[in-house]
């Protein structure tokens, strides 16, 4: 059951005078049948709990037993109840509909009809203007049933008086609710009740003026209107047996300009904070703009500094992938190199022993060369042609010898050439790497190749020794056919081979260093594959010399002894030019030595490069940080803010305390006894 005393003033004002004036009329305590017409919210069953209620209304609520139905076209019989009611409804009916409206009220009812609300009048007009003003000005409301007031115009009492008689009712009308006073006590309730934190004041607001002011509140010029009509010879109420004389009793309005004043007071402080609420709302909005933004520049950053990370990470990868397939070919080339070297020890301790054997033979050979100068002064002019032609063909040799050096040098133009453009071309790492991997393919064929001749040249070195033992041979027999003489000749011919031995040594080391160093320069470029290709060409060249030579001390042997002193002096004066093509040679390595410290500059380059990258990946890490930084003292601005909000809220708590306060003494002052009624 609804607590009735705790209704809004002005509903309160409405219903209770037509309950009371009803149970006047009520016959024998019998219960009427009663029709509210408009009345989807039940309140009249509150004050009417004995009576039987029925609800009609256009529009649906929750309330049991509503009829939906037209006021000017009720879905009912005649005469089919006691009364039939409506409450601030027939103001809201289209003009043309009124006198339909009000023919069905009558025709349903036995006995009462009773209309309640506003009628017109040029204050009551004025009055609910202003009241719509204030709800607009003030609290930004529009209300639905004043527009409705406005556009369809308030219903004229003597035209709803003049029908109801017409239809054969006797007619009164009672008044009710000053008009001043309902004004002001609209204006504050509206603006209670717009308020969460003064609602529980409007109750108690309202259950003062209708437990202590509603009964004397009805001196004219008054808001609101009652017009009963009785049918069929009943009797009609008398209002002034429920209300008090007009007029408030004595200090009752009292409490009402206390509420005013402390209203108003309240007014200026909520205005003052609503505006501090709203400048900090437009902070805390730029504050999280702020920090979208700050958010967003963040995140681009973060996805920035993932992207170089992603791509420093590829890099290092590939990078890395690049130097396991270097690291693998360095250790396969020096595994080759060791194998090179190991056979190179082999050599040169076969040399050794050689050497042994042909210092020896040569002293042999040298006591018997002074046994036989007669026999070989023979064939010293045979000797001398040979040395014509050894002449020659060491022109030649030297001929190809200047071409060499003119190739190398050309080479070293084009290795040089080549190293700019690499330089040039850092930039271009991705490129880079991919050529790179496909000049180590290339050079590892050219390995094989180089592996190959190697091959080539040691079965010349072997077709070498089996040349030399097949001499060897022939002078075994010659010395046996000529005893002594042919043993010192072949002496002799064993020095040469040994000495020849030793050059083909000589120059298979100098292969195998010049084949050592192109192995380490294949890790940087083809170029210098190329030029030690034709480094190993001209060992090949001078090796098919020294087999050359071997041929030519053969037919030296077979012709003279005396013109082997002078093959002695040649074999002496080719050692020093074989010096000094081991010199060049060496300058030559230097060279090529320089060239691999160029590259491994290059390679340094391209890891510093790698390292700057790093700082950089290091330096965007730095922003990023300075960024976080930014935003946790955001934060902390924000939280600032939210400090200032806390102690806003605390003061706006110190105010509704303090209204809380001013309301005590309001609830103290409308105690039931205190007003005077």
């Amino acid at each position: 059951m609804t607590d009735v005393l705790a209704l809004p003033f002005d509903q309160y004002q409405r219903y209770r005078l037509v309950a009371d004036l009803l149970g006047e009329l009520r016959d024998g305590g019998e219960p009427l049948e009663v029709l509210d017409v408009g009345g989807r919210t039940a309140l009249l069953r509150s004050f009417l709990a004995d009576d039987r209620i029925t609800l009609v209304d256009l529009e649906e609520s929750a309330e049991p037993g509503l009829i939906l139905g037209d006021g000017s076209r009720l879905p009912f019989r005649d005469r089919a109840f006691d009364v039939v009611c409506a409450f601030d409804t027939l103001e809201h009916v289209p003009p043309v509909a009124r006198e339909a409206f009000v023919a069905e009220c009558r025709r349903v009812a036995r006995r009462w009809v009773v209309l309640a609300g506003p009628y017109h009048t040029a204050q009551v007009a004025r009055a609910e203007k202003l009241l719509a003003r204030f709800m607009k000005d003030k609290l930004g409301l529009v209300h639905r049933y004043l527009n409705e007031h406005s556009e369809h115009g308030l219903p004229v009492r003597r035209d709803v008086e003049r029908q109801l008689g017409a239809l054969g009712g006797t007619v009164e009308s009672f008044g009710h609710g000053n008009l001043d006073r309902w004004l002001v006590l609209m204006c504050l309730s509206m603006y209670m009740d717009d308020d969460p934190a003064l609602r529980k004041l409007a109750k108690s607001f309202h259950r003062f003026y209708n437990r202590s002011l509603y009964a004397s509140d009805h001196t004219a010029p008054v808001y609101r209107h009652v017009v009963v009509a009785a049918f069929e010879g009943a009797a009609l109420p008398d209002a002034a047996r429920h209300l008090a004389p007009a007029g408030a009793p004595r200090d009752t309005l009292k409490p009402f300009k206390e509420l005013t004043t402390s209203l108003l007071a309240f007014d200026q402080e909520r205005e003052r904070w609503r505006a501090e609420r709203e400048r900090l709302r437009e902070v805390v909005g730029d504050l999280d703009r702020d920090l979208t933004g700050s958010r967003g520049s963040i995140l681009d950053l973060v996805r920035e500094l993932d992207q170089t990370r992603e791509l420093a990470a590829r890099e290092r990868a590939e990078a890395e992938q690049v130097r396991t397939v270097l690291e693998a070919d360095l250790a396969q080339h020096a595994a080759s190199l060791a194998d090179l070297e190991r056979d190179l020890e082999a050599v040169r301790a076969a040399a050794a022993r050689d050497r042994d054997a042909g210092r020896e033979a040569r002293a042999t050979l040298e006591a018997d060369l002074a046994e036989h100068e007669r026999t070989l002064a023979a064939q010293a002019e045979t000797l001398r042609a040979e040395q014509r032609a050894g002449a020659e063909q060491r022109a030649v040799l030297e001929a190809d010898l200047a071409e060499h050096r003119r190739t190398l040098e050309q080479r070293e133009r084009e290795l040089a050439a080549g190293l700019e453009d690499a330089r040039r071309a850092r930039q271009e790492s991705a490129e880079q790497r991919e050529v790179l991997q496909a000049d180590l393919t290339q050079h590892a064929l050219t390995l094989e190749e180089l592996r190959g001749e190697l091959a080539a040249v040691r079965a010349d070195a072997e077709l070498v020794q089996q040349a030399a033992a097949a001499q060897r041979e022939a002078l075994e027999t010659e010395l046996a056919r000529h005893h002594s003489v042919v043993a010192g000749v072949r002496h002799e011919l064993e020095a040469a081979v040994d000495e020849v031995r030793g050059l083909s040594a000589e120059g298979a080391a100098r292969k195998a260093d010049l084949e050592r160093e192109l192995e380490r320069e294949l890790e940087a470029e083809h170029e210098r594959v190329i030029s030690l290709d034709e480094h190993a060409d001209a060992v090949r060249v001078a090796a098919q010399a020294a087999l050359a030579d071997l041929r030519d001390s053969n037919l030296l042997l077979e012709t003279t002894r005396a013109e082997l002193e002078l093959v002695r002096d040649e074999f002496h004066k080719r050692l020093a030019e074989q010096d000094r093509v081991r010199e060049d040679l060496a300058a030559d390595l230097a060279g090529h030595v320089e060239t691999l410290a160029a590259l491994r500059q290059v390679v340094d380059e391209k890891d510093r490069g790698i390292a700057a990258v790093e700082g950089e990946l290091r330096r965007v890490e730095g922003i990023s940080t300075e960024l976080q930084d930014q935003l946790r003292a955001s934060l902390v601005n924000a939280a600032e803010l939210g400090s200032t909000l806390e102690r806003q809220a605390a003061e706006i708590e110190t105010l509704r305390a303090a209204l809380r306060n001013r309301w005590g003494n309001f609830a103290r002052a409308f105690t039931p006894g205190k007003p005077e009624l």
